[in-house]
């Protein structure tokens, strides 16, 4: 994930426990952990407001955009841990949120909780 270099990163986590299947609806929040390419000093934590079942929370890692605080230059990786199950993410790494440009996407993992 970059946001240096003319290129940014998006991302965005749903709260997916509204579905057909029965699953019990339960709302939360999302707290990201950045972890620096660099190494150094960690940097804190950032956590959303609560995201709805059904709902989904999206940011701009260079300029936060009211979800998370704005970490400009930042070059790693995030960790997102989430207050409901099946969370489900996806990241946009772009050299231009504005128009045409390089664009590349990719999935989430999801790391089990019980490990």
């Amino acid at each position: 994930m970059l946001t240096s270099g003319g290129f940014d990163t998006g991302i965005s986590i749903a709260n997916t426990t509204s579905d057909p299947f029965g699953t019990v609806e339960r709302d939360g929040t999302c707290t990201f952990h950045f972890f620096k390419d660099t190494g150094g000093a960690p940097i804190p934590p950032d956590t959303t407001s609560t995201v709805e079942s059904g709902e989904s929370t999206s940011f701009i890692v260079s300029t936060g955009g009211g979800v998370i605080d704005p970490h400009p230059g930042f070059a790693g990786y995030v960790i997102a841990t989430c207050e409901f199950p099946l969370a489900r993410g996806v990241a946009l790494i772009s050299d231009t949120f504005a128009g045409p440009g390089m664009v590349s996407t990719y999935v989430a993992e999801v790391i089990p909780s019980d490990r």
